[in-house]
């Protein structure tokens, strides 16, 4: 019953269900002064104010029967028929919403995980405590962010699975973070591209902020890309290229990374609510996972 009633309540906008709404409060009223202005009595001893009057103009009369015509008929011509339509397509349309949500969260998780590893590496070294992390918005915040990129030299070696010696003998952080920024924006555009019509719009703006403007993924790639063609670049730290201190949207990313995290999270407890296919697969993020 309770999956039933969310799948209708969801089924259409909000802005329907506030017309719908404010319809129904025309409604209560129209049934009040055509009971009133009746008549026949429809109960013994009606209050007096359902009493019709002596004289009565019966204009407000025929006005609220008309009205409660008009209603009956959008209801079963219109919006019952329309709401049945919705919830019959949202339930055809879960499989493509699924994949748009499992894009995003790997999206959002990439994200995620290439930022953690660097507050990892802060806590290794004693300048950050990653067991005060709880809430996705304990860690990205401006005054975290800006302290453990002083802690992270570019030419810094990295310990490291035997595969990567394949793309480079000296995997360090300049070469970690190119390609793990690399990965997320090429994700980021391809979401962008693939679903523009489908992804909500505050989270087709927040993807599209993070991949081209923010300084902690679209942005710091191109700096960091420019850094490595330096002969001496890679003796320079994280928040060098960042420059946090004078370019202040660092706090605009990090909204926008908490707006990400939320987002997959609301969903994930739709789908878990509405897929019965045991094909589909959805998953939620859990800050606290990458800081075990």
């Amino acid at each position: 019953m309770k999956k039933t009633l969310f799948k209708i309540f969801t089924a259409i906008s909000k802005q329907k269900w506030r017309y719908f709404i404010i319809l129904s409060l025309i409604l209560i009223y129209s049934s009040i002064q055509a009971i009133r202005y009746s008549d026949i009595p429809i109960w013994a001893n009606m209050p007096e104010y359902f009493i019709k009057p002596q004289n009565a103009d019966m204009l407000q009369y025929n006005l609220s029967v008309s009205y409660i015509v008009s209603y009956m008929f959008y209801m079963l011509v219109n919006f019952i028929p329309d709401l049945v339509e919705s919830v019959e397509k949202q339930s055809e349309t879960i499989p493509f919403k699924a994949t748009i949500h499992k894009e995003i969260q790997q999206f959002t998780k990439g994200i995620i995980y290439l930022w953690a590893t660097i507050g990892v590496n802060a806590n290794s070294k004693g300048y950050f405590n990653i067991s005060e992390i709880v809430e996705v918005d304990d860690f990205f915040k401006q005054d975290v962010i800006e302290e453990i990129t002083k802690h992270v030299k570019l030419q810094e070696s990295i310990k490291t699975y035997a595969a990567l010696t394949l793309i480079s003998e000296h995997y360090d952080w300049s070469l970690k973070m190119r390609l793990e920024l690399d990965k997320i924006c090429t994700l980021g555009n391809l979401i962008l591209t693939r679903y523009k019509d489908n992804v909500p719009l505050e989270i087709f703006y927040d993807i599209f902020y993070i991949i081209n403007e923010s300084n902690m993924i679209g942005e710091l790639l191109v700096q960091l890309n420019g850094i490595n063609s330096l002969k001496n670049g890679k003796n320079l730290y994280l928040a060098d290229c960042t420059n946090f201190n004078k370019n202040l949207n660092v706090g605009k990313s990090c909204q926008s990374i908490i707006n990400l995290y939320n987002w997959v999270n609301i969903e994930y407890e739709y789908f878990s609510d509405n897929i019965n296919d045991i094909n589909i697969t959805v998953n939620k993020i859990d800050i606290k996972y990458f800081f075990k």
